[in-house]
């Protein structure tokens, strides 16, 4: 996906212009911790768009496969899920068909993602996204079938969710980095920052967001392929 590589495009020009400057220094000073806290958050904020953004773009795709050509198992999938929580939340009112239903019938699974509030659920999942912490990224990526944790992904089984593809074990190292990142970033400018960035060097912060940077690459690529 162009949106994953425009994360690591931005990686790239934000460590030419906020860490290789400060590369050599031998002690944190108050303009390394600057550069070092305006790398972290903006990678940080383009991460998590990132991935707003290729949920949503997936989301599309998988529609417009139901459409054309046959039911899609990320389409069917989030409309089973949105079905479960709104039984959570008002009771079964017998306004969506089962999922052994849906997965025969495109044209209604498409009725209930366009017209009663499968897509409006998952738009108001991704704009009320906080962050890109390992809750975030579960929350945005479970109900499609994406298994980020195998623990929490086997708590939505009784909501109708199916596998489509899971995080190997490069991606959760991956995911790590991205989250001590998001640590870091959610205290810049303060105190905590300075305290936080302690236990780095310009260099570790730098690997740190290259590893981040390539977890929304891997992402990109196995979403893009899932849309098939």
């Amino acid at each position: 996906m162009q949106i994953a590589h425009r994360v690591d495009r931005r990686e790239f020009c934000l460590r030419q212009r906020f860490i290789d400057p400060i590369s050599q220094i031998p002690a944190w000073n108050p303009d390394a911790l600057d550069f070092s806290a305006a790398y972290v958050g903006l990678l940080h904020a383009e991460a998590e768009s990132a991935l707003e953004e290729m949920v949503r773009s997936i989301l599309g795709n998988s529609r417009e496969k139901t459409e054309r050509h046959a039911v899609h198992a990320v389409l069917l999938n989030c409309v089973s899920f949105y079905a479960a929580q709104l039984r959570k939340g008002v009771g079964d009112l017998g306004l969506i068909p089962p999922r052994s239903a849906l997965k025969k019938n495109g044209p209604e699974l498409i009725k209930v993602w366009d017209e009663l509030g499968a897509k409006a659920y998952f738009e108001n999942l991704i704009e009320g996204n906080n962050g890109a912490g390992v809750k975030y990224v579960e929350k945005l990526l479970h109900p499609l079938g994406v298994v980020v944790s195998l623990k929490k992904f086997n708590s939505l089984s009784s909501d109708g969710v199916v596998k489509v593809f899971a995080l190997g074990g490069e991606d959760q190292t991956k995911l790590q980095e991205l989250v001590k990142l998001r640590g870091l970033a959610m205290h810049a400018s303060s105190r905590g920052f300075a305290d936080g960035v302690q236990a780095y060097t310009p260099s570790s912060i730098a690997k740190s967001g290259r590893a981040a940077a390539d977890f929304t690459l891997s992402m990109g690529r196995k979403l893009a392929r899932s849309a098939l």
